[in-house]
């Protein structure tokens, strides 16, 4: 006895409006598909006059509903204008927080972050960069010291690809 396929798997043959290449379609969808890609589409309805026609006359003589509108969402005293100064600008974090207890705040966390970076919590190089030839020197360092056991993530030559077991 044959295996039932479902109707998904029938496929019908139709061809391409534009290029008359032959595409096989869905029977869901039979009816709408008439071109095999998006581009054939788009150079199909560009070669029709009824087109161009439709695109040309439903704009013509329409002004945007943006034209010559300057739509301004922050009004008053706060709006920033061409030629005011950030008043922030030379400043540093410290004196921009104003108040006392954040002064108190950043001044502490600035103490702790050097604290951290002193017991080497947080590596000295962290956010700075390498020469070129420095970085030369550590990847020649580095070649062929992680491979196979010597790797940390080495699993004892078992390995585990979608779920199935497998061995090296």
């Amino acid at each position: 006895m044959g295996v039932k396929k479902h109707l998904f798997w029938k496929r019908y043959k139709k061809n391409c409006r534009y290029c008359n290449k032959i595409i096989r379609v869905v029977p869901s969808y039979v009816k709408r598909a008439k071109f095999c890609s998006y581009s054939c589409r788009s150079q199909y309805l560009v070669k029709q006059k009824w087109f161009i026609k439709k695109l040309s006359i439903s704009h013509l003589g329409q002004v945007p509903w943006y034209k010559n509108k300057h739509i301004q969402t922050n009004t008053g005293r706060t709006h920033f204008k061409k030629g005011m100064k950030p008043w922030s600008k030379g400043l540093t974090i410290v004196q921009m927080m104003g108040n006392k207890k954040n002064k108190e705040r950043i001044i502490k966390l600035s103490k702790t972050l050097k604290l951290q970076y002193n017991n080497g919590r947080i590596g000295y190089w962290k956010g700075k960069k390498f020469s070129d030839k420095t970085k030369l020197k550590m990847s020649k360092s580095q070649k062929g010291k992680k491979l196979g056991k010597n790797n940390p993530a080495w699993n004892g030559g078992k390995g585990c690809l979608y779920g199935w077991f497998f061995n090296y």
